[in-house]
C-alpha cells in the first residue's frame, strides 16, 4: 500500500522527455489529469516540418478513453513570461495545465514568428472528456485567471501588431487587450476587455 502510495505522489509530478525518433513522443507527461485520483498520460506529438516542437497532443485518461488533438501549424515552448506570474502544475517546458474548482486546463503556445504568433490553444478537460475550447492566433498571453471573481476563468491577450477587428467594433477602449470568458468555450467578453483596457493603458 506505501508503495503504491508513494508511486502515485512520483507519477503526478514525473515528465519523462525522450526525443523524436520513429513516432516515439516529443514528451510523456503523467498526471492525474480529470482530478479521479487515478494517474492519466499526456503525449506530445510529431514534430513539424517548420519551426515549433510539435503539432500533436493525446490525452489518454486511463480506462475512459484517448483524445487527439492536431495543430493547425505547430506548438512550441510555454512563453518564459507567461511563466513569470503563472505556475504550471505539470514539470513540463512545452505545455501548461492549471486548474479551477472544475476543470483542468492545458494551454499550448504556438511558434511566435517575430510578434506573431500563428497559434494558441486551450484544452478543457471535465470529467472524462477533453476538448478544445480555443484555437486562434494571439500575440501575448498575458493572463489565465479568474479576474472578476466570478468563478470562472477568464484569458488575457493583447495583440499588438495583428488587432482583431471583428472585437474592436464591439470595444469602447480600444488598447489591444482582448479577454475571454472560459466556459464551455473561450467567449469573447466585450465588458471585461474594455474594463482591462481602461486599467492597463500602454503608453
Amino acid at each position: 500500500m506505501m508503495v503504491l502510495i508513494i508511486f502515485n505522489i512520483f507519477s503526478i509530478i514525473l515528465s519523462l522527455r525522450v526525443e523524436d525518433n520513429g513516432g516515439k513522443p516529443i514528451e510523456t507527461i503523467v498526471k492525474d489529469v480529470n482530478q479521479d485520483g487515478i494517474i492519466d498520460t499526456i503525449y506530445l506529438k510529431d514534430k513539424p516540418e517548420d519551426p515549433g516542437l510539435f503539432t500533436t497532443i493525446e490525452i489518454k485518461i486511463t480506462g475512459r478513453g484517448v483524445y487527439r488533438f492536431k495543430a493547425r501549424d505547430a506548438w512550441d515552448k510555454v512563453d518564459g513570461s507567461f511563466l513569470l506570474n503563472h505556475k504550471n502544475q505539470i514539470n513540463s517546458p512545452n505545455a501548461f495545465l492549471t486548474q479551477n474548482s472544475k476543470d483542468v486546463f492545458i494551454l499550448l503556445f504556438g511558434f511566435t514568428y517575430g510578434s506573431s504568433r500563428d497559434e494558441f490553444s486551450i484544452i478543457k478537460v471535465s470529467g472524462d472528456k477533453a476538448t478544445m475550447i480555443l484555437d486562434r492566433d494571439l500575440e501575448k498571453i498575458v493572463a489565465f485567471k479568474d479576474i472578476n471573481n466570478d468563478g470562472r476563468m477568464e484569458l488575457v491577450c493583447y495583440n499588438e501588431v495583428d488587432r482583431i477587428e471583428s472585437f474592436d467594433k464591439q470595444l469602447k477602449a480600444k488598447g489591444g487587450f482582448y479577454v475571454f470568458t472560459i466556459g464551455e468555450s473561450a467567449t469573447f467578453n466585450p465588458h471585461l476587455s474594455d474594463s482591462y483596457n481602461l486599467k492597463n493603458k500602454r503608453k
